[in-house]
C-alpha cells in the first residue's frame, strides 16, 4: 500500500508478498474508518486487515471458505456512519457485516437474480444515511438496500447501451448524492 500526498509526492508505504500479518496476496481495495483506520481487502488471502494510520496492525478477520464470515475473493469494502465494516464477498454472492473488531455482525443476500439477490457483488457505497449500494456485477445492476438491510431498489441491465453495464466493478456517490459505477468492458463511468 502506497501513501501520497494530494499533490502525488510519495510518502510511504507497508505491506510485503505473503500471507503474515502485514502481508497481502493481491491488496483489492481500501477504506477508513472516522478514526483513521485503514482496512484492506487482501483478496487472495481471503481476508481484511485492519491497519492504524501508522500503518501497526491491528488485527486480521476472515479465511477462505463458504461459512459466515469466511471469504472466497472478496472486492469490496466500506465502513458506515455507524463503525461497522461492509465486504462484498464476490464469490460467495452475500454481503457480510462485521464490528470494528473484526467480529461478524450480521450477512445479506445470496446468489440468485431477483431483487435483493447477488451474483458477484463487487463494489460497496454508504451513503450518510446508511444506505448500502451494491455493484451486483454478473446481474449488470446496482443494488439499494437500507440500512436495515432490505431491497429498495435497482437500475442497469446487460448491454452495451445508456444505463447498461457489462463488467461492473466500482462504486462512487458525490456530495449531491449523484451515483458513479465503472464498467470495464464498455470502457466508461
Amino acid at each position: 500500500i502506497k501513501k501520497f500526498t494530494s499533490s502525488g509526492q510519495y510518502i510511504s508505504q507497508f505491506g510485503s508478498y505473503g500471507v503474515a500479518d502485514g502481508q497481502f496476496n493481491e491488496p483489492e481495495k481500501l477504506t477508513f474508518d472516522s478514526s483513521g483506520n485503514i482496512y484492506v481487502i487482501d483478496y487472495s488471502n481471503h481476508r481484511v486487515q485492519k491497519f492504524d494510520s501508522s500503518f501497526n496492525h491491528l488485527l486480521s478477520f476472515g479465511s477462505y471458505g463458504t461459512n459466515p464470515g469466511q471469504f472466497k475473493y472478496p472486492e469490496g469494502i466500506e465502513v458506515s456512519p455507524n463503525g461497522n465494516i461492509y465486504v462484498a464477498d464476490t464469490s460467495n454472492s452475500r454481503i457480510q457485516v462485521f464490528n470494528p473488531l473484526g467480529e461478524l455482525v450480521t450477512t445479506f443476500g445470496s446468489q440468485g437474480t431477483e431483487d435483493g439477490y447477488l451474483k458477484g457483488p463487487r463494489g460497496i457505497e454508504i451513503d450518510s444515511s446508511g444506505n448500502i449500494y451494491v455493484v451486483d456485477n454478473m446481474n449488470y445492476r446496482v443494488q439499494k438496500f437500507n440500512s436495515s438491510h432490505e431491497f429498495v431498489l435497482k437500475f442497469g441491465s446487460n448491454g452495451y447501451g445508456d444505463g447498461q453495464f457489462k463488467a461492473m466493478s466500482g462504486i462512487a456517490l458525490d456530495s449531491l448524492g449523484n451515483i458513479y459505477v465503472t464498467d470495464k468492458t464498455n470502457h466508461n463511468v
